[in-house]
């Protein structure tokens, strides 16, 4: 195989270092009710005194267990205002139609 879509068997995607860096300096904030987007893998990694960890994703996927099926732009009426501590967006802005929408709607739900 020559080419590689993202270089997972070559090691760790360099995002992916960043990302994890980002995350370990700031996991102090990582805590309470946290709601991450697609899966809650990052929220147990690096989460702290974890009261609730669910998942939000607008697609659903058989190896996921979605709290939330929903559109985050317009997720008004199936996520509740101010229900969480902390919302995990880790790769996501960049593929949202609607990122006015989706941002309003993480600072109602934060």
């Amino acid at each position: 195989m020559p080419f590689s879509h993202y270089g997972i068997e070559r090691g760790t995607a360099i995002d992916r270092f960043y990302l994890d860096r980002f995350l370990e300096q700031h996991r102090h904030l990582i805590t309470g009710r946290v709601l991450e987007i697609q899966v809650s893998g990052y929220t147990k990694r690096y989460g702290h005194d974890i009261v609730a960890a669910h998942s939000v994703d607008i697609t659903p996927d058989s190896n996921s267990d979605l709290t939330y099926l929903c559109d985050l732009a317009k997720s008004e009426g199936v996520i509740p205002d101010a229900s969480y501590d902390c919302f995990l967006m880790p790769n996501t802005l960049y593929a949202l139609r609607d990122l006015e929408g989706c941002l309003r709607n993480a600072l109602r739900i934060v």
